[in-house]
């Protein structure tokens, strides 16, 4: 925390505090007999504000300290165009001082940084870098090999300067990324609109991430699905960026479509885990609208069947998670989910895919349940199981069969279904899958008066969920313990654990979850 000003005479806290922002990059740094009139003057011309004077020492610290100092003062001199600089915002001042002295590949990499929301690294970095030469990385993704040396030492020099700072994100612990200052992004997003690689440079950007967000999005069907949810938090903004530059093409174009389906397909693990459901509805649902326009353009071209065919498929995908988004949020929209639905199936035959297939299944059979027709769920989710085999989502469609059973009362052969999956050592290869197995053994186990083997397969499910950093499905679980402690006669557990799992929901959102529980915590 900087303080908001300082006194500014020399020998005072202003000194003091450039002297030691200087020797952050130049520990040698003294201020001798020469320096010091210079620098009372370019303290109070600074004013005292902090922030001003770190990006001065900054300069200071890359040149001849009395050059630098001379110059940055001369910078703050009244002139006769500007007749009021002492009265000028110091900050901004000192700002537009240090930004007239970048050039080449720093100016190069000011206009690569603009491009990036929320941070980057430096393989985001050396991809945008790459992009503004109106090149770029066959595959989108740059690998450590491929890093630009000559990117790595502009981005240093920027740091340097206090232009750009760097940071460790709390869900990726001992990794780096970096981020504009707030005060040069403006005249940076200048300097990439004035490069003539601008247009090259932004699909550099969307190929490196769009890449990097299907090998994430891959991962989150795996055993290290924890890990992959936090890669995929921390690259959000930047796949979000990406999606909304798409959506404005207009009008749409195949690979704005593309793009903005990739990137939409890529939010749901997130918008799944965090309960995002009703913003990833409303933003799918714009990218859908997009699709739709590329596939009416380039359907009469028959040269453009295979790429509509892939097109088709991804819209499908993506009408599926909107459909779960409307089914599962806060309020559920089934009408909605529905007309996606049969819409996504539509486009899953025309593409001519089966894992597409089975996904619209999956999610038919789910919203069978969500409107209690268990019977007509059965032949969807079977189809799904079939089509999505070795899959997290086929694991998921086995579980929705014993649920089926389970509402048809059926209880022994959910419980042989249950056992067969958590028994099954590929199982374990879909942690969020295996986990909503275990929650859904659990449960069922409770109809059975099995408590105790009830209570370890819910256990294993809220620790796999709070994990994750699924706040919604570690409440259900929660209220799931609590009815396992009143069926075991625990009156003050049951209480504590309803009243938890419902104060939890409540921070998601989720206060209609709650009701189902109501009679019970009453009882």
């Amino acid at each position: 925390e900087l303080p908001g000003r300082l006194s500014v005479m020399l020998g005072s806290d202003a000194a003091t505090f450039m002297i030691e922002a200087v020797r952050i990059t130049r520990s040698d740094f003294d201020v001798d007999e020469r320096l010091r009139a210079p620098l009372h003057a370019l303290l109070q011309a600074l004013k005292g504000n902090p922030a001003a004077m770190m990006v001065a020492a900054a300069q200071i610290a890359t040149g001849p300290a009395l050059d630098v100092v001379l110059r940055l003062l001369a910078a703050h001199r009244p002139t006769p165009t500007r007749p009021t600089a002492l009265d000028d915002d110091a900050l901004s001042a000192a700002l537009a001082w240090a930004l007239s002295q970048l050039k080449g590949n720093e100016l190069k990499m000011l206009a690569t940084a603009s491009l990036f929301h929320g941070g980057f690294d430096l393989a985001g970095a050396s991809a945008v870098w790459t992009g503004l030469d109106h090149t770029g990385h066959p595959s989108g993704v740059i690998t450590d090999s491929a890093i630009s040396p000559q990117a790595v030492e502009a981005l240093q020099s920027l740091r340097q300067r206090l232009l750009i700072s760097a940071y460790e994100p709390s869900e990726q612990p001992g990794s780096r990324r970096f981020k504009l200052t707030r005060s040069a992004r403006r005249f940076a997003r200048e300097r990439l609109l004035e490069h003539p690689g601008a247009d090259a440079a932004r699909h550099a950007h969307a190929s490196h991430y769009l890449s990097l967000a299907a090998r994430i999005v891959a991962e989150c069907d795996g055993p290290e699905s924890a890990n992959a949810l936090r890669n995929l938090r921390v690259e959000l903004p930047n796949i979000t960026a990406v999606l909304h530059r798409s959506l404005r093409v207009d009008p749409p174009t195949h690979g704005s479509a593309i793009r903005a389906l990739a990137a939409a397909a890529a939010l749901w693990p997130y918008a799944d885990v965090a309960g995002r459901y009703a913003d990833f509805g409303e933003l799918t649902e714009r990218a859908l609208a997009h699709g739709r326009g590329a596939l009416a353009l380039t359907l009469p071209d028959d040269s453009a069947t295979l790429t509509t065919r892939e097109t088709a498929r991804r819209w499908a995908v993506v009408a599926v998670a909107a459909s779960r988004a409307f089914m599962r949020r806060a309020g559920p929209d089934l009408g909605r989910a529905r007309a996606l639905l049969d819409e996504g199936r539509i486009v899953a035959v025309a593409a001519e895919s089966d894992p597409a297939i089975g996904l619209v299944a999956a999610a038919s059979g789910e919203y069978m349940l969500a409107v209690g027709d268990a019977a007509g769920a059965a032949p969807f989710l079977e189809l799904a199981a079939a089509s999505l085999a070795g899959s997290g989502e086929s694991l998921v469609a086995r579980v929705g069969q014993a649920l089926v059973a389970r509402q048809l009362r059926r209880l022994e052969t959910a419980e042989a279904l249950l056992v067969e999956i958590v028994g099954d050592k590929s199982s374990a290869q879909h942690e969020t899958a295996l986990a909503i197995a275990h929650f859904a053994h659990g449960a069922l186990r409770v109809d059975l008066d099995q408590l105790e083997p009830a209570g370890h397969s819910l256990r294993m499910a809220l620790a796999t969920f709070e994990r994750l950093g699924d706040g919604t499905r570690s409440a259900r679980v929660m209220l799931e313990l609590g009815r396992l402690a009143a069926a075991a006669d625990d009156v003050k557990g049951a209480k504590g654990l309803i009243r938890d799992a419902a104060e939890q929901l409540r921070r998601v959102g989720r206060d209609d979850l709650i009701v189902g529980f109501r009679g019970l915590f009453e009882d």
